[in-house]
């Protein structure tokens, strides 16, 4: 591949981290809506409780580990097959991105002990298309793509500037 890896790596983190961002996004826009307060509990102190626990979900180590880890396998994904145009990139890295997020899913419902943490993982998998991060990984990708396209095709693009 003549894609320098910085180029690579660019790429890499725009595919993951963009996506990331805009879940923790849309999520951040919703947490306040609907926030209703215990028994006892101010309106104030509701608000800071639904933030911490957004805090908490988004923001923890084991919350990061997704991006990081996509990260990984995209820089990894890049040097391994398919690379016709970009279409099929984006479609690939939505996959990595998908296989991240179950597998980190899996593991860390297994980790918390629940009885079936394969639930979680569709549970997940679904918030990441409703939260708008695969199609964000899609199009973030499918921008960004021209390089590896480009070098698929020996230096020279086919049919497009």
């Amino acid at each position: 591949m003549s894609v320098p890896m910085p180029r690579v790596a660019a790429f890499a983190a725009a595919a993951s981290f963009v996506p990331w961002g805009v879940g923790a996004s849309l999520c951040a826009a919703v947490t306040p809506v609907g926030v209703t307060p215990y028994e006892g509990q101010t309106a104030a102190e509701a608000r800071r409780e639904a933030w911490a626990s957004y805090a908490a979900e988004w923001f923890s180590p084991e919350a990061l580990l997704l991006p990081v880890l996509t990260f990984l396998a995209l820089v990894a994904l890049q040097y391994v097959g398919w690379r016709a145009n970009r279409w099929l990139i984006a479609a690939k890295n939505v996959l990595g991105y998908a296989g991240v997020l179950a597998l980190v899913t899996l593991v860390q419902g297994i980790a918390a002990g629940d009885e079936r943490p394969e639930d979680w993982v569709f549970f997940m998998l679904t918030l990441a298309l409703l939260t708008l991060q695969l199609p964000a990984c899609y199009l973030v990708s499918a921008a960004m793509a021209k390089p590896f396209e480009t070098a698929a095709h020996g230096g020279v693009a086919r049919g497009r500037v």
